[in-house]
């Protein structure tokens, strides 16, 4: 027997699947901090994922770089049980009222594409259409201390109103 064939465990639920892997990293003799290494993470969280204490739990980025290099792979295999179990419950999808990617079907409004091309206008970076508004005038100054908001010295001091 190949030895990608064989299972080494198949947890039911998280807690299961880190005892699994603390449980395969002890069977390597693989230390948490050497598996920090192999795997390419942090200096000490796989200790936080695997250790007693769980204060971190594995997310997908950390679970599939530590898998490889406890010589693990994720297989998804079918379970008949499970799917005679849910399929008593009769519940199937409607496919009538199914809308496959519907995101790519989402248009953009005019409103939108109008007030993208202000903004790279005022900006400079695009072509624009004549604005039938007249322009506002100001006096120069950025925007926050037209307003005669608070500016910060170099030296920790206050101005106000400029």
């Amino acid at each position: 027997m190949n030895d990608a064939d064989v299972v080494y465990a198949a947890p039911e639920n998280y807690e299961a699947l880190i005892a699994a892997l603390a449980a395969r990293a002890g069977d390597l003799s693989i230390s948490h901090a050497d598996l920090d290494l192999i795997a390419g993470l942090a200096s000490g969280y796989s200790s936080k994922i695997l250790g007693p204490s769980m204060t971190k739990h594995a997310g997908p980025l950390s679970l599939f770089t530590m898998l490889p290099a406890l010589g693990l792979r994720l297989t998804l295999t079918v379970d008949d049980d499970a799917l005679r179990r849910y399929a008593q419950r009769g519940l199937k999808r409607n496919g009538n009222q199914a809308r496959l990617a519907n995101f790519a079907q989402r248009r953009v409004s005019k409103r939108l594409i109008t007030r993208v091309q202000r903004y790279f206008g005022a900006l400079g970076l695009a072509a624009q259409k004549k604005n039938r508004k007249a322009p506002v005038k100001t006096n120069g100054l950025p925007p926050a201390r037209r307003r005669g908001a608070r500016q910060q010295n170099g030296n920790g001091t206050a101005n106000v109103g400029l």
